[in-house]
């Protein structure tokens, strides 16, 4: 009887075990893509590797700094969940577009979008992809435009030149890139 009762509370723990082993490696799973999701693929893996501080410098790298423009005059036409609708399908058309055309999304500020080639080490900076990717962006927002009777347009930069990228704080952290080819977009953006 002693024997059986060993026997059955390892069995029982050994299930505890495996079930609480499985559910772990489901969490890890999830929160991996969930960084995939929020992070370039080459950041995203060494995040997951639980390095440090993340960082990386750019010699060589190009910047497109997009705004869209006109969502100012919709605040008072449109209810909250209209407005980040509308905002949420330009982005995600976006998304789609930055995929596409192989250069890497870096982040999003209000109406502000930001992708860039060259920031990872295995893919040379694509100058023609980053052009098209605007020309992309340009007439998307044009056909919503278009489609919602609204005045958006886009307004962009695109340079090229140095830049440094990294993963930034700890409870919401953040990839982000700045430096002189960012500014230079930004300030190019500004201009048209």
């Amino acid at each position: 009887l002693m024997a059986f009762a060993v026997y059955a509370a390892v069995r029982y723990y050994k299930d505890f075990a495996a079930t609480n082993y499985h559910l772990l490696d489901e969490q890890k799973r999830q929160s991996d893509n969930l960084a995939h999701t929020l992070l370039p693929k080459h950041i995203a893996s060494r995040v997951a590797n639980h390095e440090e501080t993340v960082a990386e410098w750019h010699p060589n790298t190009a910047v497109l700094y997009a705004s869209v423009e006109g969502l100012d005059g919709l605040y008072k036409k449109m209810s909250a969940i209209q407005l980040v609708h509308l905002l949420s399908e330009i982005f995600l058309h976006f998304d789609k577009l930055a995929v596409n055309h192989g250069v890497d999304k870096v982040t999003t500020l209000g109406t502000n979008y930001v992708v860039a080639t060259g920031i990872d080490r295995q893919r040379e900076p694509d100058y023609a992809a980053i052009a098209a990717c605007a020309l992309a962006m340009c007439q998307a927002v044009s056909e919503i435009s278009t489609r919602t009777s609204s005045r958006l347009t886009l307004r962009a930069g695109i340079a090229a030149g140095q830049a440094v990228s990294g993963v930034i704080g700890e409870a919401r952290p953040c990839f982000d890139i700045w430096g002189e080819a960012v500014e230079q977009a930004n300030r190019l953006r500004t201009v048209a």
